[in-house]
């Protein structure tokens, strides 16, 4: 990969920076000059079209969780990754089949081959992680609360207070059980986000191993 270099303050404007600007400037052994004003990129670094595209799809899964929020955002964006993974194997692939016979078992038809099923490996992995998973709603913690909601026909008269009213006790029942509600379906959405992590998490460890 070429030298970065940081220029603390630019001599003059340029199609980055102003005068007195900080930039960042690469160029390589053959071709021009490139400039930007924040730190390049790994995917910008090379000429290789493969590399660049496959370095920026492991960019693309390191940036998931600025986004995701949801589980099913998550499968969307996933997804989109996968599809792209496939399509860059897919070239490699026919790539090599277009190659003369005789050049097929060649370094480069070696190469082509192996960036094509280290592609395919990269989605079998990506795809393995468990995603389907779906937002708690209100119905969810009544069903772990394990506990019918109040009615008038479960007030107990010997549950009533002195000068309490049935309507009175089933009103301060369903308080409480709207309240005990509220705190489970938080408990519920703490754990789908803590999952969700964990699964971006496991997603992010998960690169492109060929060459």
């Amino acid at each position: 990969m070429p030298k970065v270099n940081f220029v603390k303050a630019a001599a003059k404007d340029n199609r980055v920076a102003k005068k007195g600007e900080s930039y960042y400037w690469w160029k390589f052994r053959f071709g021009g000059k490139y400039l930007s004003k924040t730190p390049p990129r790994p995917s910008q670094l090379t000429q290789s079209d493969f590399l660049s595209r496959q370095m920026e799809l492991e960019e693309r899964i390191g940036q998931l969780g600025e986004n995701a929020d949801t589980f099913e955002g998550l499968r969307a964006d996933v997804e989109g990754i996968c599809d792209e993974i496939r399509m860059l194997g897919e070239e490699q692939e026919e790539k090599l089949n277009n190659m003369p016979d005789s050049l097929q078992q060649s370094p480069t038809g070696e190469l082509l081959e192996g960036r094509s099923s280290a592609c395919e490996d990269w989605v079998g992995e990506l795809e393995e992680v468990d995603l389907e998973k779906e937002e708690p709603t209100e119905e969810d913690a009544k069903e772990a609360l394990e506990i019918e909601e109040p009615t008038i026909d479960t007030v107990e008269l010997d549950d009533l207070e002195e000068d309490q009213t049935r309507e009175g006790r089933l009103a301060e029942m369903k308080k409480l059980y709207e309240e005990e509600l509220a705190a489970k379906l938080e408990e519920l959405r703490d754990e789908y986000k803590d999952e969700l992590q964990e699964a971006i998490s496991e997603l992010q460890g998960i690169s492109y191993q060929g060459e």
